[in-house]
């Protein structure tokens, strides 16, 4: 971005009215404090999600007394199993993530987040088993004039129509080249009916001036006084008076210089930081340093990002901490350098977190991603001391405590342009390096090793995908499939010709007898007798008939549901008549793995079905959902786990000014068909085993947000109550474990914004659990907020946290949290923050320090 955005306006004085409000938001804002030491994550879940459109999110991480390492937001479609995971932005104490249009459609998106401290704990969002509930959005469409929908058709999501940005636009008109000193923007609005002025966001090159500009109901205006050569972009949002959003306004000029580039120029923004973060918890002292650079420059068509951020508390006893991303996109090939999270195959490599180089190529119609790097690093771990034993068979030292480097590589070439066909292939490559460990070992004296920890393991996958779409899109069929191959110790390397292979524990083979050599194939994946199962493809063994010391192996490729490695998913769905319907089929096996996927489920088969119904101008929804699997597939029927679930959903979006209304209800059933429990003999006692299962859980969720005009303020009230009650449909003997548990959390929250720049939020929260005995009554009261002066450049915030827990394990807390944000010379910022808790946990009684210091620097 290249433009200077300055007023005159800003540079009038403050009268004592302003003054007044500013030491009186002070005050308030340094007062309101006290926090609760074990810190939680703040964030206001989002209302609604437009289809197509990109969510983005925002949350505050409060009340620890360590720092923050890194957040983390785990996000996919409602109705798709796992999570593509992707690290959140820090902005001055904020942490931003912005979840791709690509994730909300018409079913909703779901998303959680987890934050990393210093100390090796977790916060996650919601705080109460995140991955299991996560946040559901529900999709909603925007504004819409049509009053039903047309027989036979499907309701298209759309802005609100509104004329031609043509008829719109007044200067400066789209791709003309003015002088600088002509460089005003005008818009007008008089043909737009029912303009709410207050919605107008107007953005130039992506910077929000509208607090500078002239906003009327006929006309919007805005003059900067210094803009810089070069191409610009306008952008106006804003909705009418019901709350209804019509379609963006968007065009590009350019400004006339002493010199004006011929073609493409090279343009370049972006921002470092760096902080300081000292945190004195129960007398333990911890400073850390950290540094963090985004940039962004474009050239024509091309793109270039980075990404790093490097803290002092990196180690190479840990996995890394640091991160850094290098992005290069262009029409035909994108790239990426460094950390990235790729998302090849759902089933083979979704998410994982790889350092090395993901490169896609496009050659309309063929495709062809590449990946290469490692997901983890290598740990040295610890020499230790032998046994007298272990030193009898001959080995000279010992290690443990260690972590092989993993090496990944992915390959995947597709035709078909992604939106009404694509075929996919994929080959996917996950191996532990041995050496990785021993090159960071010093002492090491000779290979007389013994490896005391974990072996080195190979894996591969193999897959296909295939997306057929038609009737723009209201009909989808997406399926996948892959075969998996696991080998759990790579030790000694592949079988050669003289060695014998294994083939469970009465038959055995020859690798001479065997179709192929495993040696000759060994780079690509390592055969030995740690391979489980040993082929992939059912098989028999059988003896020769001709010579009976012999034994023959049959190939039965058909046989798919003997495939012990082989997963595959089939998604239907279907969109009309305001219904969104789809039903999906999942099968994977027990033996299945992929190094590159850790968030998917084996041993487990079944299907789901779901429906979202959108009713009244799309202001009321409805979502049905019945799941049903089978989990332990490869067990005896008697020991497998049948799993259910029917849930449902109602969505109220009346308009502005009214309650947005959220209610969810499901029901869990989980049993297996053992009738009987097992007595082992025990000696003086026997042991009585009981593998019974008979549960089932029920969950109610309401959520009401009403937004209020009182006093000359505007305020939103949200009440969220959630119900969940676990209970074991066997009668059992009072010494067995109770698996039953309830859950009763309701919270209140009210923000108030005024008419001068405070922002304020109360949160009330009673959460009272019963589990293994263990009762919670923990009672949280938190009260904060934000002024702002000196146009936005200064920002006070403060908060106040109260909480007690009056079961269990009893404690009480206060504390106090404040920072102060400082934007100076237009691209420079300082950020300080302090707290300080007092944590009462009998017989400890203790108080927590921390501060941070933050320096940053914007440009353009």
């Amino acid at each position: 971005m290249n433009i200077l955005l300055s007023d005159q306006d800003d540079s009038r004085k403050y009268n004592y009215r302003q003054i007044f409000h500013g030491i009186l938001g002070f005050i308030l804002l340094i007062m309101a404090a006290p926090i609760f030491g074990q810190g939680e994550i703040l964030h206001s879940p989002a209302q609604t999600a437009i289809p197509g459109q990109d969510l983005d999110l925002e949350l505050m991480v409060t009340g620890t007394g360590w720092t923050v390492d890194e957040v983390r937001m785990l996000y996919n479609r409602a109705n798709h199993q796992g999570f593509v995971e992707t690290q959140m932005a820090n902005n001055l104490g904020y942490y931003t993530g912005t979840i791709p249009a690509e994730f909300i459609s018409e079913e909703g998106v779901k998303y959680l987040f987890v934050a990393e401290l210093s100390n090796g704990t977790r916060l996650s969002y919601p705080e109460q088993d995140a991955h299991a509930h996560p946040v559901y959005v529900q999709a909603t469409e925007v504004g819409t004039d049509q009053q039903q929908d047309s027989p036979g058709e499907a309701q298209e999501s759309r802005t609100r129509e509104r004329p031609p940005d043509a008829q719109l636009i007044l200067a400066p008109e789209p791709n003309v080249t003015i002088p600088r000193d002509e460089a005003l923007i005008a818009i007008s609005l008089f043909q737009v009916a029912d303009v709410d002025t207050a919605s107008v966001v107007l953005l130039v090159d992506g910077v929000n001036v509208t607090r500078r500009a002239q906003v009327t109901a006929n006309l919007v205006t805005y003059r900067p006084e210094t803009i810089l050569p070069g191409t610009h972009t306008v952008r106006m949002q804003f909705n009418d008076a019901a709350g209804r959003r019509y379609s963006p306004i968007n065009w590009r000029f350019q400004v006339m210089g002493e010199e004006i580039a011929e073609g493409p120029r090279f343009e370049l923004n972006g921002e470092m930081y760096v902080e300081n973060a000292y945190a004195n918890i129960k007398e333990q002292v911890e400073n850390a340093n950290k540094l963090g650079v985004a940039l962004k420059g474009e050239y024509g068509a091309y793109e270039v990002t980075g990404n790093a951020y490097l803290t002092s508390k990196e180690n190479p006893n840990v996995q890394p901490r640091n991160r850094y991303t290098l992005q290069i996109q262009s029409p035909r090939v994108q790239a990426e350098v460094g950390d990235f999270y790729p998302r090849l195959t759902r089933l083979g490599m979704w998410g994982k977190r790889i350092r090395g180089f993901n490169t896609r190529l496009h050659l309309s119609p063929f495709h062809v991603q590449v990946i290469y790097g490692r997901s983890q690093r290598a740990i040295p771990g610890v020499l230790e001391d032998l046994t007298a034993t272990e030193i009898n068979q001959g080995y000279t030292q010992g290690i443990n405590g260690y972590s092989f480097g993993r090496r990944v590589i992915g390959v995947r070439p597709s035709v078909g342009n992604g939106q009404n066909f694509e075929l996919g292939f994929s080959f996917i490559s996950a191996r532990d390096d041995t050496t990785t460990v021993l090159n960071k070992i010093a002492d090491l004296e000779d290979e007389t090793l013994l490896w005391k920890g974990i072996t080195p393991k190979d894996n591969i996958v193999v897959g296909s995908d295939l997306l057929l779409a038609f009737d723009n899109r209201r009909i989808m069929w997406e399926s996948s499939a892959a075969l998996s191959w696991k080998n759990n110790n790579i030790f000694g390397g592949a079988l050669s010709e003289g060695d014998t292979i294994q083939l469970g524990t009465d038959f055995s083979l020859p690798v001479a007898d065997f179709p192929i050599l495993p040696s000759a194939y060994q780079r690509i994946f390592v055969i030995n007798n740690n391979v489980q199962p040993f082929l992939p493809v059912p098989m028999d063994v059988t003896r020769d008939p001709a010579d009976t010391s012999k034994y023959l192996v049959h190939f039965n490729p058909w046989q798919f549901n003997d495939y012990s490695s082989l997963a595959y998913q089939t998604d239907v769905t279907f969109q009309y008549f305001s219904n969104s319907v789809m039903f999906r089929y999942r099968r994977v096996g027990p033996a299945y793995y992929s190094f590159t996927n850790p968030y998917l489920n084996r041993d487990v088969a079944g299907f789901e079905i779901s429906d979202r119904i959108r009713l009244w101008r799309n202001k009321l929804y409805l979502t049905l959902k019945y799941e049903n699997y089978t989990e332990g597939i490869s067990k005896e029927e008697d020991s497998r786990l049948s799993a259910s679930n029917l849930s449902a959903g109602i969505s109220l979006y009346p308009g502005q000014g009214l309650p947005t209304v959220n209610v969810r209800t499901s029901g869990y059933h989980r049993s297996n068909a053992l009738d009987s429990v097992r007595v082992l003999p025990g000696g003086s006692q026997d042991l009585v085993v009981d593998n019974r299962i008979d549960n089932r859980t029920t969950s109610n969720v309401v959520t009401i947000s009403q937004p209020l005009s009182l006093f000359g303020a505007e305020h939103d009230a949200r009440i969220h109550i959630m119900r969940s009650r676990k209970m074991d449909g066997i009668q059992r003997p009072s010494t067995y474990p109770d698996v039953g548990y309830s859950m009763n959390v309701t919270s209140f929250e009210f923000q108030s914004r005024f008419h001068f720049p405070l922002t304020t939020r109360v949160a009330v929260s009673v959460n009272r659990n019963q589990t293994l005995g263990n009762d919670v009554d923990l009672q949280t009261l938190s009260v904060g907020g934000v002024y702002k002066l000196f146009q936005n450049n200064l920002i006070v915030n403060g908060n106040l946290r109260l909480a007690r827990n009056l079961g269990g394990d009893k404690f009480n807390s206060t504390g106090l949290e404040s920072s102060i944000q400082y934007r100076f010379l237009t691209n420079h910022g300082l950020t300080a923050s302090f707290q300080a808790m007092r944590l009462s946990e009998p017989p400890d009684e203790y108080t927590n320090l921390l501060y941070r210091l933050r320096y940053s620097y914007a440009f353009k």
